[in-house]
């Protein structure tokens, strides 16, 4: 599916999907969080948007 280093990755997705720069960068930093960091997005998420 993908290849190469995770900026290539970000790179080919947001090509795929026609995102900015603030959604590259947002893609971004949520993968350098910590998974106990990122749940806790999730969480606040999920309580938005259902």
């Amino acid at each position: 599916m993908f290849s190469g280093t995770p900026q290539d990755v970000v790179d080919e997705i947001a090509e795929d999907y026609h995102l900015d720069d603030i959604d590259k960068k947002i893609i971004e930093k949520y993968l350098e969080l910590s998974p106990e960091q990122r749940q806790i997005i999730k969480e606040y998420l999920k309580s938005i948007f259902t």
